[in-house]
């Protein structure tokens, strides 16, 4: 009897090791999907707010997205993007969007983000609007 409660033991502490190693690994993945929710957060709002080119302070909060090292390529891109838009987005601009949305390893956010901002004449629809107040409740 005393065995079998050893070998539980052992077993439950066994357990209580991979759980907690888990965390150490699994947290770091769950900070960058939070960050990447919060940039694409802040470029749908930035979208949301768009008369056909973007303000000047949004445009400054774009560059720094833009320019900064922990923006994944896709978020960069974006930034960029909008950023340029005048009425539009350029074509320049449109073949990164679309490479971005046919890029399977880009974010859901990030591919729902492109979407609209690659159809973007002037404003975003009323359609864009519900897809942007979703991506910026995250």
């Amino acid at each position: 009897m005393s065995q079998s409660l050893l070998i539980k033991g052992s077993f439950v502490k066994i357990r209580s090791s991979i759980i907690a190693l888990s965390f150490l690994f699994v947290g770091p993945c769950v900070q960058v999907t939070v960050a990447d929710d919060g940039t694409i957060a802040e470029l749908a709002l930035i979208v949301m707010e768009l008369k056909h080119f973007p303000s000047d302070s949004a445009k400054a909060s774009l560059v720094a997205i833009a320019e900064n090292p922990d923006s994944d390529d896709a978020e960069q891109h974006l930034a960029r993007a909008i950023a340029n838009i005048q009425h539009k987005v350029t074509s320049v601009d449109s073949a990164r969007l679309s490479a971005i949305i046919q890029d399977d390893s880009s974010s859901d956010g990030a591919r729902a983000l492109a979407r609209v901002v690659n159809g973007i004449n002037h404003f975003p629809s009323k359609r864009d609007q519900e897809v942007l107040r979703t991506l910026a409740s995250r």
